[in-house]
C-alpha cells in the first residue's frame, strides 16, 4: 500500500521527505485548487474511501487529510 506521504507527493510533485503534517497549500506553491481535487481524488482511490464534498474543501493541510481518513477507518 502506498503511503500518504508518497501519495502526496506524488500528486504535487515533491519529495516524500518533505510531506508532513503541516505541509499545506500555504507552504506548498504546487497545491494549488486543481492540485487539491487530484489529490483527493488519488486519496479516494488509493485508499477505497468515499469523501463527501464538504470534507474534501475542509482539507487545509496532509494532517487533516490524515485525520479524515483516519475517521473512514484508514490507518494512514
Amino acid at each position: 500500500m502506498t503511503t500518504l506521504e508518497d501519495l502526496v507527493a506524488e500528486v504535487l510533485g515533491v519529495s516524500p521527505v518533505s510531506v508532513t503534517d503541516d505541509l499545506s497549500p500555504r507552504t506548498e506553491g504546487s497545491w494549488t485548487s486543481l492540485r487539491h481535487v487530484q489529490l483527493m481524488s488519488a486519496a479516494r482511490r488509493a485508499y477505497g474511501v468515499t469523501l463527501a464534498p464538504r470534507e474534501m474543501r475542509s482539507i487545509r493541510s496532509v494532517g487533516d487529510l490524515r485525520a479524515l481518513l483516519r475517521a473512514h477507518g484508514v490507518d494512514a
